[in-house]
């Protein structure tokens, strides 16, 4: 399966006509060799930190875990009455962020643009960072994300992101020169490392509206030293498709021409495997207090709208 997200550059009509010099790989090769360094001393660092954890008890929360694994995402389920308290004490911070998103132009309406920080650890561990917090460690939930991972996970932070069909941030960032796009669009892997993402909706969330996209077991697809080179590619503002990015990912070592966010390229003749990814792609609807744990190694995205409408979700950070 992880053939799918092969693409060969060299035969891509995008980029095969790129000229190649000696100055430009120079460049590029230093760009990418400094974000890799960084890169792969972090996933080192985290592996040495890998430790057995205490087993867990809970049998729902075993059920996650097994799920987790096996598809490196898994749906949960705040309980009911801490949901409606989530909603009463998320609703200013909802109106801010409408505010917010008023003052910008559809076409910033991308990812940062549509959304607001409620709390980091240590920094900023905000009541709406605590009250949350301290419900996912009843839960269970970082019990399950450590458990995972073999280290202790915590909450870095918490964003409320609010994206509508009529936002085209990320549509223009996924498009080439001549506005063309790709059917896979935005299919990812984050460029952090280890890490566990859970998005939970605060509001009815579908296909239609946005609902979080994720391929399972693709997290298995990899290996982490492919994972740190598309990640460093991420880093290094490699991978985007302004010409700029595309003239320096274009003069890089074809063993090392591998991106994070590939799904923009998935076109034209290298656009054969996109059925099979749309295929294998799952969309997780929610109702309010309803979320997802995944893996950001595995293929993912969000913010994919097929019919007017919009959704509010609490995207968190487990580290």
């Amino acid at each position: 399966m992880r053939d799918l997200i092969d693409i060969s550059y060299n035969e891509h009509e995008r980029y095969s006509q790129i000229p190649i010099s000696e100055d430009i790989k120079s460049i590029a090769y230093k760009k990418f060799n400094d974000a890799f360094s960084q890169i792969w001393n972090a996933e080192k660092k985290l592996i040495s930190k890998v430790a057995m954890q205490p087993e867990i008890k809970n049998v729902q929360n075993k059920n996650l875990l097994k799920k987790l694994n096996k598809n490196g995402i898994v749906k949960f389920s705040l309980a009911k009455q801490f949901t409606r308290e989530l909603l009463t004490l998320s609703e200013p911070f909802v109106e801010s962020l409408t505010a917010k998103r008023n003052e910008k132009k559809r076409e910033l309406l991308g990812v940062e643009a549509a959304s607001t920080l409620l709390g980091r650890i240590k920094s900023d561990e905000s009541d709406y960072y605590c009250i949350l917090r301290d419900e996912l460690e009843r839960q269970g939930i970082f019990e399950v994300a450590s458990n995972y991972f073999g280290r202790q996970l915590k909450l870095k932070m918490v964003i409320m992101q609010k994206n509508s069909d009529n936002d085209s941030g990320i549509k223009s960032v996924c498009a080439f020169d001549d506005g063309s796009r790709s059917d896979c669009y935005y299919m990812h892997i984050d460029s952090s490392v280890q890490t566990l993402k859970m998005i939970i909706y605060l509001t009815p969330t579908t296909r239609s509206n946005g609902a979080f996209r994720y391929i399972p077991q693709s997290h298995k697809w990899i290996s982490p030293l492919e994972a740190c080179i598309r990640r460093a590619n991420d880093m290094a503002g490699l991978d985007s498709l302004d010409d700029k990015a595309m003239h320096l990912f274009r003069n890089l070592p074809p063993a090392i021409q591998k991106k994070a966010n590939f799904g923009n390229d998935l076109i034209g003749s290298q656009g054969k495997n996109a059925a099979s990814l749309l295929q294998l792609e799952n969309i997780y609807e929610g109702k309010p207090g309803e979320g997802i744990i995944f893996d950001n190694s595995g293929v993912h995205r969000g913010a994919i709208f097929e019919e007017p409408g919009e959704r509010v979700i609490l995207q968190l950070l487990l580290v």
